[in-house]
């Protein structure tokens, strides 16, 4: 008995799974479909205005994100293996692009649990993967509507 609930309930995940998939996948359309809109944008005082996109996951709310945002100085050079340097501010003049991530830091894709990539496909349709660099010091900001 045990056992036979123990299948349903994997089963029910996998079903759940998969039909999330299927939800992102069929909203991908839509996110295309809406290329026309005026893009957000947001000023980040001292540092610049940053452009960013709307995206839509596996539910209908709809979800800004702001990917790339550079928040300290590239680790790079003198600042190698040493704390990330906000002093002075990370700027940049003009509005800055922020509909793409940024690269990651270097890391053994071994040493990562298959379950942990599944989340790339629900990842909208125009992600590309931006690779690896030493300066990788990024955050992406989403905000969901409501």
């Amino acid at each position: 008995m045990y056992c036979s609930t123990l299948v349903v309930i994997v089963f029910l995940q996998e079903l759940l799974f998969l039909t999330g998939i299927t939800l992102t996948n069929s909203q991908r359309t839509n996110a295309r479909q809406a290329t026309n809109k005026i893009p957000p944008t947001v000023a980040v005082p001292g540092q610049g205005t940053l452009i960013g996109k709307e995206i839509l996951l596996a539910r209908p709310q709809k979800v800004t994100a702001f990917l790339g945002i550079p928040y300290a100085q590239p680790p790079i050079g003198q600042r190698r293996f040493a704390p990330p340097v906000t002093d002075p501010i990370v700027s940049w003049s003009g509005p800055r692009n922020a509909t793409q991530f940024a690269p990651s830091c270097h890391q053994d894709l071994k040493l990562i649990k298959h379950h942990e990539m599944l989340y790339r496909k629900l990842l909208p349709s125009d992600w590309e993967d931006p690779g690896y660099s030493e300066d990788c010091l990024f955050l992406n900001l989403y905000i969901p509507d409501g």
